[in-house]
């Protein structure tokens, strides 16, 4: 596994999380945005737009865990930093830490790697990639 996040006081010094008032209204735009490509994910994908499903996996987590940040009230300008986000605030969500670093990671490398590879992680990780979105939706209703 690739480690491609910076740690949370790393964002923190850097500036690439701040605090904030919570932004709910943000917030909703992004999981909307999450929910329409959550949409794509329910019809088959054929093997030739496999980059397309990693990147719908990508962004659906991505904007998920934007929303949860927003409602917190912390802004975040480093999708990277999202990793440490999940590693120092989503209490109970090892196992799906490491899972969205591997994804996140991926999303990185998925221009240099063969499409079989892409296909092989998407198979390997599908039932975990839709649990991770299940908890990030069910975390988001428990914030309101």
């Amino acid at each position: 596994m690739d480690v491609i996040m910076d740690s949370w006081k790393e964002c923190i010094a850097k500036k690439d999380i701040t605090k904030t008032k919570p932004n709910r209204s943000i917030a909703i735009q992004m999981e909307r945005m999450a929910l329409l490509r959550e949409d794509f994910l329910q019809h088959h994908v054929d093997q030739k737009f496999i980059v397309l499903k990693l990147e719908a996996y990508y962004d659906i987590v991505k904007e998920l865990l934007y929303s949860n940040l927003y409602k917190n009230g912390y802004a975040c300008n480093n999708p990277q930093c999202l990793v440490a986000y999940v590693e120092h605030h989503l209490y109970g969500f090892k196992k799906e830490h490491v899972l969205i670093n591997e994804l996140f990671s991926m999303k990185i490398k998925m221009h240099r790697i063969p499409p079989k590879q892409i296909q092989e992680f998407l198979q390997k990780n599908d039932a975990g990639l839709r649990r991770v979105i299940m908890l990030l939706k069910e975390r988001l209703q428990a914030l309101g």
